[in-house]
Parts: structure tokens; C-alpha cells; sequence
């Protein structure tokens, strides 16, 4: 695989994690169920894009604060609730 076509699966599995957060802030626009998909398909990007090969302290780096984002987006979802979706 080209280091064109792993920036690519980067790119994309950076969106759909993107679109995973969206869902856990605004349930309304984006469904949990479709949340928990769209994260689970962007790990498994993140993962498969390396095909096996290490990724660079860059990558790395950016993995991690992309997590430590999600947690902290999950941990208020949970602790705050979201107050856009009482009726």
C-alpha cells in the first residue's frame, strides 16, 4: 500500500471518528447506534491503514490526542448528559 493511499484511509477514518463525536454530543443529529459504528470503523481504519507497519511518532501523537478527545467527549456525554435531547 502507497503512502498516498494510507493518507487516504487516515483522512477518511479521521472523518468518520469525527462523525462518531457528532453523534455523542448531539444524539439528535446522529444516532448512538450509528455513533458507535462509525467509531468502531474509524479504529479499525486507523489500524488496518498501517498494514502492519508501525506508525510514526507523528501518527502516534495525533492517535493519542484524538483519544484523549473522544474520552474527554464521551466522559461529559455521560456526566452531563445532553441536555438538546430532553424533551
Amino acid at each position: 500500500m502507497g503512502r498516498e493511499d494510507r493518507s487516504w484511509i487516515v483522512i477518511i477514518a479521521v472523518g468518520m471518528l469525527g462523525l462518531a463525536v457528532l453523534g455523542l454530543i448531539a444524539p439528535r443529529v446522529l444516532a448512538w447506534p450509528l455513533a458507535f459504528l462509525l467509531f468502531w470503523l474509524g479504529i479499525a481504519s486507523l489500524i488496518r491503514g498501517g498494514d502492519g507497519a508501525p506508525f510514526t511518532d507523528q501518527e502516534a501523537d495525533d492517535v493519542r490526542a484524538l483519544a484523549r478527545f473522544i474520552a474527554r467527549a464521551l466522559r461529559q456525554a455521560v456526566v452531563h448528559g445532553d441536555s438538546r435531547s430532553a424533551a
